[in-house]
């Protein structure tokens, strides 16, 4: 999987808090934010539903492919 950077503003204490527990659990910055926005996807039914087949177009075809 290819990757991308991704720039936002946040404030500053979810800066820090992201920091901290990057540090605390031995992971990089950036592994933890797409462990958290993995997690929060998984949960996101509206995404499920709309959004699935344009960002991984090969969900579609394993979904066809798995019919009978």
């Amino acid at each position: 999987m290819s990757k991308s950077t991704l720039s936002v503003r946040i404030p500053e204490d979810k800066h820090k808090y992201l920091r901290f527990k990057a540090l605390h659990s031995g992971q990089q910055l950036q592994h933890l934010v797409t462990e958290i926005i993995d997690h929060y996807q998984q949960d996101d039914a509206e995404y499920m539903a709309k959004f699935k087949t344009l960002i991984n177009p090969e969900a579609e075809t394993e979904e066809k492919n798995n019919v009978t």
